[in-house]
């Protein structure tokens, strides 16, 4: 049994895990691509940033779109009720004008009538 514990060889250590991967410097490939890798997610966050932008000004724009059309509709509406009430003003302002004018013809006519028998 000595023999044999003369010849087993010690147990290695286990290396420790890598926490973190050692940053690669610029000026070499890999530190050249690593930069290149993290423009790219800079890229991509940028991007989707500005899509998330412009999804919600599209949104908003459409809102402001739709307030439009909605304000125009009333606008309209309220022009044709308008319409509406000043064609019955004028249509009665007529009725009294006419109104006005018969009672005046048959002012005239009694007044004639009363000069006629009074100069006879």
């Amino acid at each position: 049994m000595s023999e044999k514990v003369a010849e087993e060889k010690p147990v290695p250590r286990a290396a420790k895990p890598v926490k973190e991967m050692p940053k690669a410097r610029p000026g070499t490939v890999k530190g050249k691509i690593a930069a290149i890798q993290e423009q790219m997610k800079e890229n991509q966050k940028a991007i989707a940033t500005f899509h998330a932008a412009v999804d919600t000004q599209m949104n908003e724009n459409k809102e402001a779109v739709a307030m439009i059309y909605s304000g125009a509709r009333s606008i309209r509406s309220d022009a044709a009720k308008q319409m509406k009430e000043n064609q019955e003003a004028v249509a009665a302002i007529y009725s009294g004008v006419r109104a006005i004018q018969s009672a005046i013809s048959e002012q005239m006519k009694e007044n004639q009538e009363y000069v006629k028998n009074f100069y006879g």
